[in-house]
């Protein structure tokens, strides 16, 4: 016969390697080909999640080496299984299940005692998997579920009302308070609630009590509380055969109390919480924060300080007025004096403050500029802007005089005709103007004259001083709305830096001095903390120089 031999050629075998995942976990592969030389070493890695472990390799290879190296013989499937740290446990009727150490995550091998815990009018008759004991320590593995099964001792019922659920033997009374079905105390109102009480049992009876003690009282209707009870109540079934009871509920009603607080402007008071009322001693924080170019100054009403933050338990019907403020800016040409009323650092918002020009010897004032611009000295300026800026000009009179004048107090003065200096010899009428309800007390300086009106002669420069009175405004206001003498509070306007004494009697004779005040805020607000006057008598106040 015939032979033919051909080329020698090479035969290159291939495998696969399929690799799965059982349980939460992902595994890298190195390297990672579709198909790879008979021989092939490969490495395995587990990577578990967060609340998972790697437990072993299974299928063609096993291993708990992790990585894990191989050589690829044959075609190849690996499984790397992961078990989960978590523990699943399941109730089956009305329980729970505790875990000692209780944790969210546990490591494989770790010891954990499961006990299990009947609800109310259940019990406990064993696990799913046979044991029967309440109590059983289990070591984390791979699969970590366990089943309770509860079962109800009497027959039970689900209750729902208002969207609230209760599970309870049949009948069990049923307490609402204003119209919210509550399952365990406390409950805690204000100033007032209503109880009523329901069972399921047809034409039940129910008894009741409030101080915690057996039921005595038969229930006919809705129950108007203003006070802490502590609720118990049986229902009877209409043949008195069945008796359920209502475990005791406490119910607190508090009185409540209203909280405002306020601002002129130039910022924003915070209170947090907001509510329409508050329970008595709740606390509340007050926060002052100030527009831009503003800067708080302080706190008036039932609490003083300069401190932005309050923090107040609520005791009372309160009232408290966050004031912000701005520094006045002064400056002056051609020398001069310039001054603004109280002298305060900053000036609050929606005040009015005096400024005054006083012209050096041998110059006179000419007029202001900046936030104003008027010729007006002294100038009365209403606060409404951040850091306003006054410039006085002042110039040198040469043979002209000028006429320097201040007010002190509640009114102005008309100088007819008005000049920045005046000629030697030239005449000039002053007319005081008092504020309303006010009185002009007389002038001081060139003249001592107590006349409103008075006609001069320029015979060189002339200083002058106009001085009004000064009254306080008053005004009672309340806190709440509520007249009562705890909600009254006492209001006081003057002028800025003006100091005040207070004095109080019952009598209008004997006097007792009662507080001394500077007013830096625009107004105070008072509250007299003693008691009230008895019905029939007065209180009264009076506000003096100190």
């Amino acid at each position: 016969g015939t032979t033919i031999s051909s080329d020698p050629a090479d035969l290159n075998l291939f495998v696969t390697l399929t690799t799965t995942e059982r349980g939460q976990g992902q595994i890298a592969i190195d390297p990672i080909q579709d198909l790879y030389p008979l021989g092939s070493q490969v490495t395995l890695l587990a990577l578990p999640n967060d609340d998972t472990f790697f437990s072993v390799w299974a299928g063609d290879t096993t291993s708990l080496d992790n990585p894990f190296t191989f050589t690829l013989n044959q075609h190849q499937t690996n499984y790397a299984v992961f078990g989960s740290r978590k523990l699943q446990l399941v109730t089956v009727g009305q329980g729970s299940i505790a875990a000692l150490p209780p944790k969210d995550l546990y490591n494989p091998g770790d010891l954990v005692e499961l006990t299990a815990i009947p609800a109310k009018f259940y019990t406990f008759p064993g696990w799913n998997d046979g044991v029967i004991t309440d109590k059983r320590t289990i070591t984390v593995g791979l699969s970590n579920q366990f089943t309770a099964v509860f079962t109800n001792l009497v027959p039970v019922e689900t209750l729902t009302l208002g969207g609230r659920s209760r599970t309870a033997p049949i009948g069990m009374p049923a307490l609402t308070v204003n119209d919210v079905f509550v399952i365990t105390g406390p409950e805690t109102l204000g100033d007032q609630a209503v109880l009523k009480l329901s069972t399921t049992f047809t034409n039940g009876i129910l008894i009741y009590s409030l101080d915690g003690g057996d039921p005595n009282l038969f229930y006919e209707g809705p129950i108007t509380i203003n006070a802490p009870v502590i609720v118990r109540a049986w229902a009877l079934s209409e043949d008195q055969s069945q008796l359920m009871e209502l475990d005791p509920i406490e119910v607190r009603v508090y009185k409540t109390f209203l909280f405002t607080a306020i601002t002129p402007g130039a910022g924003q008071v915070l209170v947090d919480p907001l509510k329409d009322r508050y329970l008595s001693n709740e606390v509340v924080t007050v926060t002052a924060v100030a527009s831009n170019g503003w800067n708080f100054i302080g706190w008036h009403g039932d609490f003083s300080g300069t401190n932005e933050t309050l923090k107040i338990n609520v005791n009372a019907n309160l009232c408290v007025e966050g004031v912000f403020g701005t520094p006045l800016i002064l400056t002056n040409a051609g020398g001069g004096i310039l001054d603004a009323e109280g002298g305060l650092n900053f000036y609050p918002y929606g005040s009015k403050v005096r400024i005054t020009a006083t012209a050096p010897e041998g110059s006179n004032f000419v007029s202001w500029s900046g936030a104003v611009s008027t010729s007006l000295n002294p100038l009365d300026y209403q606060i409404t802007r951040p850091a306003p800026v006054f410039r006085a000009l002042f110039l040198t009179n040469g043979t002209a005089y000028p006429l320097s004048m201040r007010v002190n107090g509640e009114g102005s003065v008309i100088v007819f005709p008005r000049k920045s200096v005046y000629a030697l010899g030239d005449s000039v009428l002053l007319v005081a103007s008092p504020g309303p309800g006010e009185q002009f007390i007389g002038w001081t300086g060139y003249t001592n004259l107590a006349t409103n009106r008075v006609s001069l002669k320029i015979t060189g420069p002339i200083k002058l001083q106009a001085t009004f009175t000064q009254t306080v405004d008053t005004e009672w206001i309340t806190c709440s709305g509520d007249s009562a003498w705890e909600n009254v509070r006492l209001t006081l306007r003057s002028r800025l830096g003006a100091a005040m004494a207070v004095d109080r009697s019952d009598t209008l004779k004997n006097w007792v001095p009662w507080q001394t005040l500077t007013n830096t805020l625009g107004s105070l607000i008072l509250r007299d903390p003693s008691p009230g006057p008895a019905p029939g008598e007065n209180r009264f106040f009076r506000i003096r120089s100190p």
